[in-house]
């Protein structure tokens, strides 16, 4: 199943406790590429709202990853996929932002389609930037020719096609990254990323109605935007990094259900 972990501990039961060291820690199966879900603390009652600093984008990064760990090839490559087309999607939003624009309906003018997206978000980004993307390209290998064997003619793929596609998402995304920190003011894309987790926070806390659940924020795995660099890890450095940490989490924390 798709998914993948988030560790948090209730800050109810935090404030309560004298010792402030030995706190109960969960994790549970967060199955909402938003990031966003809800959890009862087993011993207080109190609700807790999860929200996973990483975006939606990043949290499809870590899903490809949870799928190459368990060995289902076809199903990385979706979710990385996914993550890609996210990511386009992201910084067409982004860029909309920053001019104090509306950000467009794509479906509203066909611009949903994956070819259109595509070469919508190169015009917007050459305009942006003065450079024109390769997305096709990946280092030394044409990663269309993975992706499409698998998509297009249901070939089962090798964990070396994963790998060398793994590696040219995480390639492309970082360049692009890099050139929006270093171009595009600092407070526009971080307030940007906060308000795209303040909306999804707003929405989930409306169903509560007069009941006061606690919001948290949890840290994730794979975080572009959340931390100060772009990482320049490979698909292998990340899968290594995210098995060490499951590793943890099923060893220091309680599993919790959603």
């Amino acid at each position: 199943m798709p998914g993948y972990n988030l560790a948090f501990f209730c800050s109810k039961c935090y404030e309560k406790k004298a010792n402030k060291k030995n706190i109960d820690c969960y994790r549970v199966r967060n199955r909402d590429m938003d990031g966003i879900l809800r959890v009862v603390c087993p011993k207080c009652g109190n609700i807790i709202v999860i929200r996973s600093v990483c975006l939606q984008f990043e949290n499809y990064l870590h899903c490809a990853i949870e799928r190459f760990l368990d060995e289902d090839y076809a199903e990385t490559v979706f979710w990385l996929s996914k993550a890609k087309e996210t990511f386009v999607q992201f910084v067409i939003e982004l860029l909309f932002y920053e001019k104090d624009k509306t950000i467009p309906n794509l479906a509203k003018h066909n611009l949903h389609l994956s070819e259109r997206r595509y070469g919508f978000f190169c015009a917007l980004y050459w305009a942006r930037f003065g450079e024109f993307l390769d997305l096709k390209k990946g280092k030394g290998k044409d990663v269309t020719e993975i992706r499409n064997k698998i998509m297009h003619d249901g070939i089962y793929p090798t964990k070396e096609d994963v790998i060398a596609y793994g590696n040219h998402i995480f390639d492309f995304i970082r360049y692009i990254v890099i050139k929006i920190k270093s171009e595009v003011p600092r407070k526009i894309y971080f307030d940007y990323f906060n308000f795209i987790k303040h909306e999804k926070l707003t929405e989930c806390m409306k169903i509560f109605k007069g009941k006061k659940p606690v919001p948290q924020d949890a840290l994730g795995a794979i975080g572009f935007f959340s931390s100060d660099k772009a990482t320049d890890l490979s698909f292998k450095d990340w899968c290594k990094i995210i098995q060490n940490n499951n590793e943890a989490l099923m060893r220091d924390t309680v599993e919790l259900k959603s």
